[in-house]
């Protein structure tokens, strides 16, 4: 069916990107979008459908020419059931299984480079709009010659979308959590108070496990650790199977100073002797945390403590005195998050072959 309205496809964002995104989500805005761009294998693409005036829909995301080495960004590993070993789709439900990976490429993904998707603009919510939306995509596609059209990681934020999906024959399947804890205490002995009795005495004795190591934990600015933030990065990368590369943690790292202002950026550092044996990175948008990098020295017998610390416990007590209403975590670790007080919201995955090749 072909799509009434234009569909406009850019390299980047366009200019009016913060126009028709308005009021959406951090993920959505340009420095956010920015700061994870190189995740893709191919160029940040945005997709902005005008239909009726006033009811725009913007998306983002990419053309993979063949299966990307992150599974968690491949789309036919996802929706097949390769990816099961990463946390994604463990729910059993794997459409693509026993299809071919070849003939999945080249194929178009929609998602943002943060780890989620939903549309924004002022037809964001409008089930007409998200339906001439999708139509126009898929005819996009198929007139690019992708094989597939896949959306990856749609947030509650995107349901409206994800029935649209469902009606235009896409198939939707459960991808994985992604977790937030709501700051609803006003210090450290508050936020205690709503762990169930067991997990309380569990964090006060990891604190003190941590403090009769001789490990503190407290504030350090970017500028003065990066190399050593970066360093700890590239461990993590290599116990989880991944290539570290030191230079593109630090490239990271600058696009952070780049992109927030330094009132926005908490380093919380887990140091011994001055020494960051562990670290997690906060970035700050209006009352909202994203744990945004975690790393710790994986030779010093500190790794998980230090990760649980820098992560949930100064946080927690930090987070209502600034004005925080809410730590982002995102995807993965769910035990661990979910055992310091966060709360799950279920991520999809929606596909649909658009070739007549094999399938």
């Amino acid at each position: 069916m072909a799509a009434v309205g234009e569909l406009r496809v850019a390299r980047g964002l366009p200019d009016d990107w913060s126009r028709v995104a308005g009021g959406a989500s951090g993920t959505a805005r340009p420095h956010w979008i920015s700061l994870d761009s190189d995740r893709f294998p191919g160029p940040l693409l945005s997709f902005t459908f005008s239909g009726i005036p006033g009811d725009e829909v913007a998306l983002c995301g990419t053309v993979i020419e063949t299966a990307p080495a992150n599974r968690r960004i491949d789309p036919f590993a996802v929706l097949s059931g390769a990816a099961v070993g990463d946390g994604l789709g463990s729910a059993g439900l794997h459409p693509w299984n026993g299809r071919s990976a070849e003939a999945a490429y080249p194929a178009g993904l929609i998602m943002f480079p943060r780890y989620e998707s939903f549309p924004v603009g002022p037809g964001a919510g409008s089930r007409q709009a998200l339906r001439r939306m999708v139509d126009a995509l898929v005819e996009w596609g198929a007139g690019a010659g992708l094989r597939t059209l896949s959306f990856l990681y749609l947030t509650r934020e995107a349901e409206p979308l994800v029935r649209v999906l469902g009606e235009k024959g896409f198939t939707v399947m459960p991808l994985t959590s992604s977790w937030e804890l709501p700051v609803e205490w006003d210090d450290l002995s508050g936020y205690l108070a709503r762990l169930p009795r067991k997990r309380r005495s569990v964090v006060r004795r990891e604190m003190r496990e941590l403090t009769a190591r001789g490990i503190d934990v407290g504030e350090r600015e970017l500028s003065a650790c990066a190399p050593r933030l970066a360093a700890l990065r590239c461990g993590l990368v290599e116990k989880y199977g991944g290539t570290a590369d030191f230079e593109r943690e630090m490239s990271r790292l600058r696009r952070v100073e780049s992109l927030f202002g330094a009132d926005d950026i908490t380093v919380v550092a887990a140091q011994r002797e001055q020494e960051v044996v562990g670290f997690t990175l906060l970035l700050r948008d209006g009352g909202v945390w994203t744990a945004y990098l975690t790393g710790a020295d994986q030779s010093a017998g500190t790794a998980r403590l230090a990760y649980f610390a820098t992560s949930y416990y100064w946080p927690a007590e930090r987070a209502p005195r600034l004005g925080i209403r809410l730590i982002a975590y995102g995807p993965g670790s769910g035990q661990a998050k979910r055992l310091r007080g966060c709360r799950a919201g279920e991520l999809r995955a929606a596909g649909l072959w658009l070739g007549e090749g094999e399938r």
